[in-house]
């Protein structure tokens, strides 16, 4: 049980600051990793930005990502009672391109190493939330 509390709490503290800080109206969320979190961030996120029409997965393996995607959609109906008509939801190929397509990206990884490259087109205001190693969390 206290891991669906973390889940949830970790989910939420993403989804508050996509709510505020991403541009109105964003309808392209990217989340960077297909573990236990990222069905809390994306449940979330998609609760407290109603706009968003696209949900694209990244994962180090590809056939993770593609995995994750195609049971997303009925996880979040039925552990979330979340509406999943009218969303899209796709495993990346290529996370440069997905990355310059989104205005929410939000990273559930251990990874220590820097995952997205410098020289993001900051005028897009795309929102970032990072979820750390050790529960440390860091947004820009």
């Amino acid at each position: 049980m206290p891991l669906i509390f973390t889940g949830i709490r970790t989910g939420a503290s993403g989804a508050i600051g996509a709510k505020y800080l991403a541009k109105k109206n964003s309808e392209n969320l990217l989340i960077i990793g297909a573990g236990n979190q990222s069905p809390f961030q994306i449940a979330a996120t998609l609760k407290a930005v109603p706009t968003i029409k696209k949900v694209q997965v990244a994962s180090k393996d590809y056939s993770d990502a593609k995995a994750f995607i195609d049971t997303i959609a009925e996880k979040l109906e039925e552990e979330f009672n979340i509406d999943t008509q009218g969303l899209v939801f796709y495993a990346v190929i290529d996370l440069e391109q997905a990355v310059k397509e989104s205005d929410v990206i939000i990273t559930v990884t251990p990874s220590r190493q820097p995952i997205i490259k410098k020289g993001l087109d900051s005028k897009r205001h795309t929102y970032f939330m990072y979820r750390c190693r050790y529960g440390r969390q860091a947004r820009n």
